[in-house]
């Protein structure tokens, strides 16, 4: 399930799949659309079309990865499955670009454009256990956050320029979220059983949260 106001009317609507049944969005008003009969593997949410609405980006196993733009219009992105999507605006331009992980041919980032076939430029050939997007400096850039896995550990790729290490250590998993409001993300990574749940904050300080190891992690606003 992932979250995004698809029909601009400035509340977010949830878009999930259904095994069996297709994709589907409900409304804030509790209304159900089905959008997709087919089934899909991976879901992202991102501004990429300049619709005043959130746009949906889904990975159909067989077909490939597809966009869609209120009101049920479904575009093809490439017709290569993928097992990683996040969008993020890397370059500050206003607009999300779409990061995928194609299996076997690393991480790619496309540039959506309507009117002709999307743009593809490759990140990085290394395969990717974890990733994630926020802004961890503070300069209105998306950032991304990769974990590459035990041999690599966890990156940074900022600025649309800059890749560095962040940690030595794979991770079972982290999220992104201000939570200080400092204007720059904080990352919570979880290190697993051993060494718990960690946070990354002000792009500058390590302390630990909590020893143990959650199941799953969601970064919101409750109050």
């Amino acid at each position: 399930m992932v979250l995004g106001d698809l029909d601009a009317d400035g509340l977010d609507d949830a878009v999930l799949v259904f095994p069996g049944f297709g994709v589907w969005v409900w409304s804030h008003n509790a209304s159900w659309t089905r959008i997709m009969a087919q089934d899909a593997t991976v879901l992202a949410t991102a501004r990429i079309v300049y619709n005043g609405g959130i746009d949906v980006i889904a990975n159909f196993p067989g077909i490939g990865v597809y966009v869609y733009t209120d009101p049920l219009l479904w575009q093809r992105l490439t017709p290569y499955g993928v097992e990683t999507i996040v969008a993020a605006n890397l370059d500050g331009l206003g607009f999300d670009e779409i990061i995928l992980e194609f299996p076997g041919e690393g991480l790619w980032r496309a540039y959506w454009n309507q009117l002709a076939d999307a743009q593809m430029v490759r990140l990085h050939p290394f395969p990717v256990a974890h990733i994630a997007a926020g802004d961890i400096d503070g300069n209105k850039k998306a950032d991304l956050v990769i974990d590459f896995g035990p041999a690599y550990g966890v990156w940074t790729y900022r600025n649309d320029t800059a890749w560095s290490q962040l940690h030595g250590f794979a991770t079972e998993g982290f999220t992104l979220a201000d939570r200080d409001a400092s204007g720059k993300d904080e990352v919570v990574i979880d290190f697993g059983p051993t060494y718990g749940l960690w946070q990354y904050a002000n792009d500058a300080n390590w302390s630990p949260l909590h020893p143990l190891s959650p199941e799953e992690m969601v970064a919101g606003r409750l109050h």
